[in-house]
């Protein structure tokens, strides 16, 4: 049993001053840790019990993978409701990969044969084996208030900072933009980037930019270059950092995955002193 210390930023999200096994670790980190006081999965009634939650977090960590569901994979961008049906539909398979993870098939399947950073295998098998635990667990006690489990729950919110602004505001357009506020239909998901992409494409300047396109590359990479442009990869940085204050849209467009500096720069060359010259020379 180990604490971590916290500490507040700018934003008002909690980091812990311990990052090396902790929630805000890497992969291997977030698989190994459990709480220590186990909650109860039933503890709350209808759709607020921790099982649903389980599963919710399970279908997360499975979307696109391939699997004996065959051309019904898990999807991205469904709703609650549907990420849990999906679980329970699939539950004898996903049970079957939590027993054994490392056969053949589970092994492709979960895609443990590719070494790749930023994956979530081991928090995949990790969940998948505690799946396994508590759907066993329940049927020997039939009740979910009897089944606990320790298993941390990781679920990103909506543009967190548009959800709490439209709450401030009371806007409902932009609640169900983020989900504070469920849409019309189940199935529907608020995406407030998606929303602005489209928005932006819409704007005179984004017609005249695909005029300019049109006759420089031909209609059809111009309409190819006008759909990368203004995507919604490309609207997600700067609508996200807006709401934390930022007012340099260039930095949120520029560099590799939105992620570098303004302009390309050079290389600085390294000054050596004379012993490093010396022992440079040597190896030459």
């Amino acid at each position: 049993v180990f604490w971590h210390a916290w500490y507040c930023d700018f934003r008002g999200r909690l980091y812990p001053r311990c990052t090396g096994l902790s929630p805000v670790g890497g992969d291997l980190s977030r698989s190994l840790i459990r709480f220590k006081k186990w909650k109860s999965m039933g503890e709350y009634e209808g759709d607020k019990r921790g099982i649903n939650w389980f599963m919710r977090y399970l279908h997360n960590l499975m979307e696109g993978l391939e699997g004996p569901w065959q051309d019904k994979r898990a999807e991205k961008g469904l709703s609650f409701e549907a990420r849990q049906e999906w679980v329970e539909e699939n539950q004898e398979a996903l049970r079957e990969m939590g027993r054994n993870p490392l056969s053949e098939d589970n092994m492709r399947w979960l895609g443990l044969h590719e070494l790749k950073a930023g994956k979530e295998d081991l928090q995949r098998i990790a969940a998948l084996i505690e799946y396994d635990r508590i759907m066993e667990e329940y049927e020997d006690k039939k009740d979910w208030r009897l089944v606990k489990s320790g298993l941390p729950i990781n679920l990103d919110g909506s543009c967190n900072g548009y959800q709490h602004i439209s709450t401030l505001l009371r806007n409902p357009n932009l609640a169900k933009s983020v989900n504070v506020i469920p849409s019309e239909r189940v199935e529907d998901i608020g995406d407030l980037y998606s929303k602005v992409a489209k928005a932006s494409k819409e704007t005179e300047e984004a017609k005249t930019l695909g005029k300019m396109l049109k006759k420089e590359m031909g209609e059809e990479l111009a309409d190819e270059a006008i759909e990368r442009i203004f995507s919604r990869k490309v609207a997600k940085k700067p609508t996200m950092t807006r709401a934390y204050g930022s007012i340099r849209f260039d930095r949120a467009l520029a560099g590799k995955n939105q992620q570098g500096a303004k302009e390309r720069s050079l290389p600085q060359m390294r000054v050596f002193t004379d012993i490093e010259e010396e022992r440079r020379n040597k190896i030459n």
